[in-house]
């Protein structure tokens, strides 16, 4: 492992790097915090740093080989808690229906777990996980799927499977794996010694029974958290301390996501209803003194999805769109701005309208709902672009939208526009580019 050069002072909130579209991380592994970076058209740089900040090191520098093509996507994932030692995997996966490697190893390095292969034909790779000894992979086939646990220097072998297709949770030497009924509603969750394969506890699930799961997380110690919904609208939060033998609900609420634990707190994603659309916000809560009101111990920033998560108790990281961040999880690191550095500072939510729905005969027009969730000014700078399936440019708009509000944009169509944007089988494509005050700008895709 190569020192590469000296990050931030520790921050509140620190962004890390940027995040592609189809880009993975950032995760926590033994007191650091491991993130990843395109390097190439087959290449990525993964690095890390002390989650409370100090020197950046690059860890590796994985790449696809040349009959995989070009990189299209990869998964990240950290293990080891408190003094373990930290350990990182990701799956590089190529343009080629066999293009992709597993890498894994040590923060410190080298890397010691190489493995090519690991889909094929129907088999896909559904899940990446780093473990105390080596990696593991959940594949996925029709109404299947098996998580396989790769030890370095062992052989390849099959914990959870093939008949749940639920995703599992993984922490350390732990795994954990939520049991369904005939319904497809939560009945348990089941937590497995990935050494020996051995199930070491079950969790009913009490107050969540025949909810369905939106997320799992274990912690090292065998602690549990999940997110699920009874399908009338309410999402609930059920933990689970290490030792216990069924689930209490901990929070209720709506759009609730990841989810992670760690001794009595949680953190999770969830939906910011401070707008219309919604945002999401990573929180850190802990139990209140009432029962289902629990005490928010850290809130980040808002953004349009959050895509990744990462909790030790100490540090909680998140990927968000466009950004990788970590910060200490505690009240005075609270904030609802992104800070400044190596990411665009500007965040919406948006909404499209399907022109499926039918566009007016008379100036014909689409319409996109956008809500500037932060800024670092005064108002989220926004500019739209409409394209038909070909990519061709229908139509564009544009607006300054003052922060915590919300406002629809509406793009004008010329007749041949609207001919090529109408139809039940018309694609229509948005490009949505934000620009910071100072000038920065990030642009991405919505349909």
């Amino acid at each position: 492992m190569a020192l590469v050069g000296a990050g931030p002072a520790a921050a509140q909130v620190r962004a890390l790097a940027e995040r592609e579209e189809f880009g993975a991380g950032p995760a926590l592994a033994g007191g650091s915090v491991v993130w990843s970076e395109r390097a190439g058209p087959a290449a990525l740089s993964v690095r890390a740093q002390p989650a409370g900040g100090g020197a950046i090191s690059a860890v590796a520098r994985p790449r696809l080989p040349k009959s995989a093509g070009a990189l299209t996507s990869w998964s990240l994932a950290g293990s080891g808690a408190g003094p373990a030692p930290g350990r990182f995997a990701t799956a590089l996966l190529g343009a080629k229906a066999s293009g992709l490697r597993l890498v894994g190893g040590p923060l410190s390095g080298p890397v010691d777990l190489v493995v090519d292969g690991v889909t094929s034909g129907r088999r896909v790779l559904g899940g990446l996980f780093a473990t105390a000894d080596g990696a593991a992979t959940l594949e996925q086939l029709p109404g299947r799927s098996r998580l396989v646990v790769r030890p370095v220097g062992g052989p390849p072998r099959t914990i959870f499977g093939p008949g749940n297709p639920q995703p599992p949770a993984i922490a350390g030497r732990l795994g954990a794996v939520p049991v369904v009924d005939r319904r497809g509603g939560l009945a348990a969750v089941t937590v497995t010694d990935l050494q020996s394969g051995a199930v070491v506890r079950r969790v009913d699930a009490g107050p969540l029974r025949r909810f369905s799961v939106i997320a799992i997380g274990l912690a090292p110690d065998g602690g549990l958290a999940i997110t699920a919904e009874d399908g009338s609208g309410l999402d609930a939060v059920g933990s689970a301390p290490a030792g216990a033998s069924r689930l209490g609900v901990l929070l209720e609420g709506d759009g609730l996501g990841l989810v992670q634990p760690t001794g009595d707190r949680v953190a999770l994603a969830q939906e910011d209803p401070g707008t219309d659309p919604r945002g999401a916000r990573v929180v850190v809560i802990e139990p209140g003194s009432r029962p289902g009101r629990p005490s928010v111990v850290f809130s980040g920033p808002p953004a349009s999805s959050v895509d990744a998560l990462s909790y030790d108790g100490t540090s909680v990281a998140w990927g968000a769109r466009g950004c990788q961040f970590v910060a200490r999880a505690a009240r005075p690191s609270s904030r609802s701005t992104v800070p400044s550095g190596p990411c665009a500072r500007t965040e919406v939510a948006v909404r499209t309208q399907s022109p499926s729905a039918g566009l007016r005969r008379k100036k014909p027009r689409l319409s996109i709902e956008v809500a500037c969730l932060t800024s670092p000014g005064r108002a989220c700078r926004v500019a739209v672009r409409a394209l038909d399936g070909d990519g061709r440019r229908l139509g564009r708009t544009g607006s300054r939208i003052r922060n915590g509000r919300a406002r629809a944009l509406f793009i004008e169509l010329g007749p041949r526009a609207a001919k090529r944007a109408g139809g039940d089988s018309s694609l229509v494509q948005y490009s949505i580019r934000t620009t910071d005050p100072g000038g920065r700008s990030r642009v991405f895709s919505a349909f």
